[in-house]
């Protein structure tokens, strides 16, 4: 990963929060939830 390349010592650190009424126990019991999340995982998987 070029992230990691780059910036070898950095560490990557989630924050869960709740947004929209999605949250880390509800995200993944219906589609849209989980279309949401999965798609806001990608956007973070490009940057880096």
């Amino acid at each position: 990963m070029y992230f990691q390349w780059a910036y070898p010592k950095a560490k990557i650190m989630i924050c869960l929060i709740e947004i929209q009424r999605i949250n880390k126990e509800s995200w993944f019991k219906n589609s849209a939830d989980i279309k949401r999340v999965m798609g806001e995982l990608m956007q973070f998987l490009v940057i880096i």
